[in-house]
């Protein structure tokens, strides 16, 4: 039952780091209400930008991919698609219709292409050799608190136990797990677990 499925879910996470959550799957999922955000420029800490490389140079370069993405999104993406693993490639980038005039309103997405998003997260960096790399840093709110970091080889091996915990409570591809926790780091690990059995989750 539900209960006992939590009960094996929420040990899988205690396993990770003795997160506090709840993983449910559900049958459906709850409408979220749009949220109004004001935009602004943040401008990013000399202390960082000295010891981080980025791949984006300026707010300029930034601006000059948006417009490219806008004006020819089907070859935009392309390009950053074919930065990924493919088990299968996709026969077309977009196709899609927003004139409800002309029919169904629609927008479909690398048709015919199969992959896996925990695997281009995770596995390719670790085969690649980069597992002692940074996958991603949690900084807490609680103060006192020191940065934290996750290599690509904790972050994978941490993602495999709990995809294993999943699939042993009867969690399969397609379907829906709900995840209710708070911003810590077995969340984007509960997440790529999901992604990596092919169930859909929701946050």
């Amino acid at each position: 039952g539900a209960s006992e499925m939590a009960s094996l879910l929420a040990a899988g996470l205690v396993a990770l780091g003795g997160a506090s959550a709840l993983i449910l799957p559900t049958s459906r999922t709850a409408r979220a209400r749009p949220i109004g955000l004001s935009a602004h420029l943040v401008t990013t800490p000399a202390h960082f930008t000295t010891h981080h490389s980025h791949q984006l140079s300026s707010l300029a370069e930034y601006e000059a991919m948006y417009e490219a993405s806008v004006s020819d999104p089907a070859a935009f993406w392309s390009a950053i698609a074919h930065d990924f693993y493919w088990e299968t490639a996709f026969d077309e980038v977009v196709s899609s219709n927003f004139d409800k005039t002309k029919g169904k309103v629609y927008s479909d997405w690398f048709q015919g292409g199969k992959t896996n998003l925990c695997y281009n997260a995770l596995d390719r960096h670790v085969e690649a050799g980069k597992g002692s790399q940074i996958a991603f840093y949690h900084e807490s709110n609680d103060e006192g608190e020191e940065l934290a970091s996750w290599t690509y080889e904790q972050t994978l091996d941490a993602v495999k136990r709990l995809a294993s915990a999943l699939k042993d409570a009867g969690v399969k591809k397609g379907d829906r797990v709900t995840l209710f926790m708070p911003m810590v780091p077995q969340l984007p690990i509960a997440m790529l677990a999901c992604a990596r059995i092919g169930a859909v989750h929701s946050v």
